[in-house]
């Protein structure tokens, strides 16, 4: 037990130096970037998303002014159950942090929801506005060492956070929903289903807001990536009745919320835990064994409905070149661009992954050869046009370019091409993907054959001159063999 003890404030004390450590890191940062706000990457981003982020914040800032205006006077009680939920919420971001960074590196793209809304939601049914907005404040600050967000993104979704809390909380102060001591099975019944409901409430105003904002940002993006992935949306689903948990727990027991923070770090862990288990980190896309798993449910479903079924083979042209002229971080930025693309250009119920090193694997469930054919056409022209920041071996910033991206043309519109007649950037041009089709339908398709087949019409494209795509078949098995059969008068 002693040593638990001092593991856990060991810990904790090595998690503040690493704060402090990035604080005093981020502090210039931040003085230097709010000096110079033309330098901010928002007004880069599409005019509609700039409205949108500038909107919310207006509007959050107004919400949350009016609700600290009209705010009755704290009470000692009030600063008790704050000072309970933030010890308990602080216990849960220290140890949970690490797993956190880790998943949101994994989930570039679509919506980050994390399990620390369970303190936003008990804070909303038992504190005043105020004491809400503080509390959600300052576990935002501290998440923000793990955000890895642009700060603009950052202030949006903490904006989006404030507006939904406080407008939650004045609907349950008006329909007076009462937290604690509430005699009578179908009185207390009820006023648990009402905290649970506030609590979803504030979950889909957040994710609403959040959603319109991935829309206006990307407008490519699928509206089920926007709208989050099904593992993010129980994590909101499942905050809102631990959320009134923590609430009860603190009104009636204040001791008892230490047991939420625990289940609240233990289901942040386990979260990670599924993750990785299933998610590859360097694309975010699932890993070969998960695929594996899911495009075999995928198959036999195709099998009883006689439906066709389709496998990708993506295999990165030259991507060993990559590594070695710009070094193993840029080829992971590469491998994230990549799966960044073909988490937008797949339908939902379409099954990427990472099959291996420089190879990605989609199954494309109810997709015909000419469907097939066309989406790889698409996905191979849209990582030819990518553009991926990145660094060299030597730290400097540069930028590989996919081979059929735009050529840089001067002043007068013409292409700036070299001595040698190729684009000034030639070199940096190094981004392509060769992708092998495989189709079958009925009840005899295997996952296995398909996945042979696609894998060797890779090869073809490859032998081919690469960048292109090479659509295949599987050869139907030969019938088995009839046994032979004795005349009839040999026959007993």
């Amino acid at each position: 037990m002693l040593a638990r003890v001092r593991t856990v404030f060991s810990g904790s004390f090595y998690w503040l130096l690493g704060t402090a450590h990035r604080i005093r890191r981020w502090v210039p940062l931040a003085v230097a970037c709010v000096c110079r706000p033309r330098s901010w990457s928002l007004w880069q981003a599409r005019r509609p998303f700039v409205r949108l982020i500038l909107a919310v914040d207006v509007v959050a800032l107004t919400v949350v002014v009016v609700g600290l205006s009209t705010a009755a006077p704290l009470g000692r009680d009030d600063w008790a159950h704050w000072v309970a939920l933030m010890i308990c919420a602080g216990i849960h971001l220290v140890w949970s942090h690490r797993h956190e960074e880790t998943r949101r590196e994994s989930k570039k793209v679509s919506p980050n929801v994390d399990w620390a809304g369970i303190w936003s939601v008990a804070a909303l049914l038992v504190l005043p506005v105020p004491l809400t907005v503080l509390l959600v404040v300052v576990v935002r600050l501290v998440r923000w060492f793990v955000a890895r967000k642009p700060p603009h993104r950052y202030l949006f979704s903490t904006g989006s956070i404030l507006f939904s809390a406080v407008v939650t909380t004045w609907l349950v102060r008006a329909i007076g929903v009462q937290v604690g001591h509430t005699p009578g099975l179908v009185h207390s019944t009820t006023q648990l289903l009402l905290m649970i409901a506030a609590g979803v409430l504030y979950a889909v105003i957040q994710a609403a807001l959040v959603g319109v904002a991935f829309v206006l940002s990307t407008p490519d993006m699928p509206l089920s990536m926007a709208l989050g992935s099904r593992a993010e949306n129980t994590v909101s689903a499942v905050s809102a009745p631990l959320g009134a948990l923590a609430a009860i727990a603190l009104v009636t027991a204040p001791a008892a919320v230490l047991v939420v923070s625990g289940i609240a770090v233990a289901c942040t862990k386990y979260t990670s835990l599924n993750q990785d288990a299933t998610y590859d980190l360097r694309t975010g896309l699932l890993n070969h064994s998960a695929w594996e798993q899911q495009a075999g449910r995928a198959i036999a479903q195709a099998q009883r409905s006689h439906a066709p079924c389709s496998v990708m083979f993506i295999d990165a042209d030259k991507f060993k070149l990559i590594n070695d002229t710009y070094g193993h971080p840029a080829g992971d930025a590469v491998l994230r661009a990549l799966g960044d693309v073909l988490r937008r250009e797949t339908r939902r119920g379409d099954l990427a992954a990472r099959f291996g090193g420089e190879e990605l694997v989609v199954l494309l469930p109810d997709t015909g050869p000419d469907q097939a054919a066309h989406a790889a056409e698409r996905i191979r022209h849209v990582i030819g046009a990518l553009s991926v920041p990145t660094t060299n071996t030597r730290g400097a910033p540069v930028i590989l370019l996919g081979r059929d991206a735009p050529l840089p043309v001067d002043a007068h519109g013409d292409p700036q091409l070299d001595g040698l007649g190729r684009p000034v950037d030639a070199d940096c041009r190094t981004i392509s993907v060769s992708i092998g089709v495989a189709t079958a339908s009925g009840p005899d398709i295997s996952l296995e054959s398909l996945t042979a087949v696609a894998d060797a019409a890779v090869y073809a494209a490859k032998q081919n001159g690469r960048n292109q795509v090479k659509l295949s078949f599987p050869k139907p098995e030969a019938p088995a063999p009839l046994p032979h059969r004795a005349p009839a008068r040999w026959r007993s």
